[in-house]
């Protein structure tokens, strides 16, 4: 039984290895996650969807930031803390 690791190892120049990884990159990454994303608003009201869609770029800075290491400019922590004061005033709006 070979590992994911052992069944990846090959000539980068190769495009049928490259060509398999895009592939898996674009769709486990990318559309499974937004088509599950989208999915799972069927199941809460319209307008906590929209303050997980305003949160979604600042919560993702903050993973960023945690697991990756990325370091974070004063300009993206103003953005984000707009972001915040944004999806509190819609949180705690009148109807």
């Amino acid at each position: 039984q070979k590992t994911a690791y052992e069944i990846y190892q090959c000539d980068w120049s190769s495009d049928v290895c490259s060509s398999d990884l895009v592939f898996w990159i674009v769709f486990m990454g990318t559309v499974l996650p937004f088509w599950l994303y989208f999915i799972a608003f069927k199941f809460i009201d319209s307008k906590k969807a929209s303050v997980f869609g305003l949160l979604e770029p600042v919560l993702a800075s903050l993973v960023a930031l945690i697991l990756l290491g990325e370091t974070l400019v004063m300009i993206q922590i103003i953005g984000g803390i707009m972001v915040l004061i944004g999806v509190l005033f819609a949180e705690t709006a009148r109807n």
